[in-house]
């Protein structure tokens, strides 16, 4: 976790030699006992040192403290001004890793309803995936050789209308493909946290986050934040999306290819291995399965076996289960084993922290389909949430200006290197200076943002963290010119801001961000 930054008011001057104030207020604010650095007293100065405890004491004290009159009024003063507002904002060209991403939105405040508004405008090019001379879109190259070859022209025809639009732009299809990906952008980003202002009086004012995708025709729509060319395929096909942005600095210069069928997922984090009969051995194609799970899921290091600070430390759910043949207790006892051998192959084998991130139990024979079938007799492996990652909605963190968090490891991305632009595990992603820029509500900085596969959105996930809202807090900051919005819900109009100990709503969900070795929940 970051450094709390030295109180301005520690006097000036070292206190000792090779000792200066800042140090010392640096060690008090990291949990330092003055006893501690008392014991430094030969030759520091007990009077400095005095005034920078009498001063530690003061500034907690007054964070402790009900806001004055004044600071009510002052507040009072600047929410009656009245909405806030900024335009074609870009917090994400600020990033720093291997690839920004500046996407572009305006967004509101409104003080007296404690909203801040996201506002992205994105303008539609309906684009077939096959064209009237039959040219396919990048990537659906075999889709196309597959309609060549079917037997009959009325085949050949049928097939090819599900990848072609109506040229009305008031086509039911047009249409729900807009109100549809509105209500999912929506629906999925906004409302997963909230910030409050932690200033002494002011802290009563609150930021939940709603999301306003305003989708239509490119045409109307010339100053579209993002403009979208959705590829026309049937339900059963999947060509991905990309987002790319060329002037990182203007707001209105994205550009989003992605599927007609906006509820294609990719699924990452499920996996399981099996086992021979009456065995817990993990041996062979299935040594190497799970091997390839550790070596994608156990976490960014800063060196062998020591977690990144950063890193979320995904947690891994193991459940056993055996065939139903032989007695009730010896198929639990064996399902028990079984989760026990790949705990203890993780281990082994270098996934971090697996005694505090790993947990499982035996299933028995619950659920197996009879005699000895050889997927009855496995552990199933869960990553975090274990939700499969919606593509589109991914790609949507993009456009609001976040960097990819996923990483070249063996069950993702495998063997692309950084000069296809993909992250490697430990990399920092584009989002990290931002997301340092962030406080829990105690006031303490969030730890930053790293490349590894998580279940969160901008990996391969489907969970949102605060690190995913770095974004709008750095909008927020700039269209208020008020800090430091802290993650959590505001407090009372008179209440004294929170301590550092009620500040965890920085990791996932609404949890502490984890030291190396610490569980994390979800």
């Amino acid at each position: 976790m970051a450094e709390t930054a030295a109180p301005e008011a520690a006097p000036e001057g070292p206190v000792a030699a090779g000792f200066g104030n800042a140090a010392v207020s640096r060690a008090l604010a990291a949990g330092a006992a003055p006893q501690q650095l008392m014991a430094l007293r030969p030759g520091m100065g007990n009077a400095a040192l005095g005034r920078i405890l009498a001063t530690q004491r003061v500034l907690a004290r007054q964070d402790h403290e009900p806001p004055t009159l004044e600071e009510l009024a002052e507040a009072d003063a600047w929410a009656a001004e009245g909405i806030k507002r900024g335009t074609d904002l870009t917090p994400g060209n600020a990033g720093a890793g291997l690839a920004n991403a500046g996407g572009g939105f305006d967004a509101e405040y409104d003080p007296s309803a404690g909203e801040l508004k996201i506002i992205m405008r994105c303008g539609a090019e309906f684009t077939d995936g096959i064209a009237a001379d039959g040219t396919p879109a990048a990537g659906l190259e075999q889709e196309a050789e597959a309609i060549r070859n079917l037997p009959t022209e009325i085949e050949r025809q049928q097939r090819l209308a599900l990848f072609r639009w109506s040229p009305d732009p008031a086509d039911p299809e047009k249409v729900a493909f807009k109100t549809t990906l509105e209500s999912q952008i929506e629906g999925f980003w906004g409302g997963r946290h909230e910030f409050f202002l932690r200033k002494r009086g002011w802290s009563w004012l609150g930021a939940t986050v709603s999301i306003d995708i305003q989708v239509d025709d490119k045409a109307n729509l010339p100053n579209a934040h993002l403009t979208m060319k959705p590829l026309k395929v049937p339900q059963d096909v999947n060509v991905g999306a990309f987002v790319q942005h060329n002037d990182l600095a203007n707001a209105q210069d994205n550009e989003m290819v992605l599927s007609s069928n906006l509820g294609a997922t990719n699924q990452f984090l499920r996996h399981s291995i099996t086992f021979g009969i009456d065995s817990s051995d993990i041996v062979g194609t299935q040594a190497d399965n799970l091997r390839n799970v550790v070596n994608t899921f156990k976490g960014a290091e800063t060196s062998p076996g020591v977690a990144d600070p950063r890193s979320l430390q995904t947690p891994v759910e193991l459940t056993g289960h055996a065939s139903s043949t032989g007695s009730d207790e010896h198929n639990q006892r064996l399902s028990e084993q079984r989760v026990a051998a790949a705990a203890d192959f993780m281990e082994r084998e270098g996934f971090v922290n697996v005694i505090t991130r790993v947990s499982g139990e035996g299933a028995g024979e619950a659920g197996a389909t009879g005699g000895e079938v050889e997927s009855d007799r496995r552990v199933d492996i869960v990553i975090g949430s274990g939700g499969a990652q919606n593509t589109v909605i991914h790609e949507f963190g993009h456009a609001f200006g976040l960097g990819d968090e996923y990483a070249n490891t063996p069950l993702v991305s495998s063997g692309l290197g950084r000069d296809t632009g993909t992250p490697q595990m430990g990399d920092t992603a584009t989002h990290d200076p931002l997301v340092k820029k962030m406080v829990d509500a105690g006031g303490q900085p969030l730890a930053g943002a790293v490349c590894e596969p998580t279940d969160s959105i901008m990996s391969v996930g489907d969970v949102v963290r605060p690190q995913h809202y770095s974004t709008f807090h750095a909008a927020l900051t700039d269209i208020t010119d008020q800090e430091p919005w802290a993650l959590g819900p505001p407090t009372g109009r008179t209440d004294p801001l929170p301590d550092a100990a009620a500040g965890g709503v920085q990791g996932p969900g609404d949890f502490p961000v984890p030291q190396p070795g610490e569980p994390v929940a979800v």
